[in-house]
């Protein structure tokens, strides 16, 4: 079983609202995964759950690829240009076809509903020398804010599942080199904390004054990543 925390379906809006209080991290994820998968010009790329864009982007700054973005939600693909093509679509069915060099996932691949699946089936579309690679959370993500929700859990007696992150895949599940980046997000002021914590799947609305009231002043929240390079 993949141990995923999937409490709360959440839309582009709640996407966006966590990506702009995202941004300010230690390290900056888009380009972590540009030298993990080892990116650069003319390699023909796709990204799969690709969100607003955000990787996209990233890559379109800094070299001349030509890029592919599939997602489920139409509401956030409205960044293509000339080198990019978008599709909206369901990434688990087969919707595209072709060989590419790079194959990407940030935060997506673990949404399949055959995850092992659907990672056999685009390792299948990589090009001599290609490679697919994955990102997601990795052990210990969010725990500062996760210790504080389950005491009250356990305190108030509420009938929820604890919140904890775990590696989104493990080694015995996919092989492939596995990378991690030890990150934080720094947030100044516990209104913006729970502004995340209120666009994140792991929200639970009757505990949002409790929780606020216990969160320091300033918080550094743990958002360790993992990468997995799949050949």
């Amino acid at each position: 079983m993949h141990k995923v925390n999937r409490w709360r379906i959440q839309g582009t809006s709640a996407l966006k609202n966590r990506i702009g209080l995202n941004n300010n991290s230690r390290y900056n994820l888009e380009d972590w995964i540009i030298e993990q998968a080892d990116i650069k010009s003319g390699m023909s790329i796709l990204d799969i759950g690709c969100g607003t864009g955000k990787q996209i982007k990233a890559i379109q700054k800094r070299f001349n690829s030509r890029i592919i973005g599939i997602d489920i939600s139409l509401d956030g693909l409205d960044f293509s240009n000339d080198s990019t093509t978008l599709i909206c679509g369901d990434f688990d069915q087969n919707i595209i076809s072709g060989k590419f060099d790079r194959i990407l996932s940030t935060y997506a691949i673990y949404y399949s509903k055959d995850m092992l699946g659907t990672i056999n089936k685009y390792q299948k579309m990589l090009n001599p020398n290609g490679m697919l690679f994955l990102a997601g959370p990795a052990d210990g993500t969010n725990m500062e804010v996760y210790s504080i929700v389950n005491s009250l859990i356990d305190q108030l007696g509420i009938k929820v599942e604890h919140r904890s992150t775990t590696d989104f895949l493990s080694a015995a599940e996919i092989e492939g080199e596995r990378v991690k980046l030890n990150n934080h997000v720094h947030f100044d002021s516990p209104k913006h904390v729970m502004e995340w914590w209120s666009n994140h799947n792991s929200y639970i609305e009757e505990l949002h004054e409790q929780v606020e009231n216990k969160l320091p002043e300033k918080l550094s929240l743990t958002k360790n990543v993992l990468g997995i390079k799949i050949r």
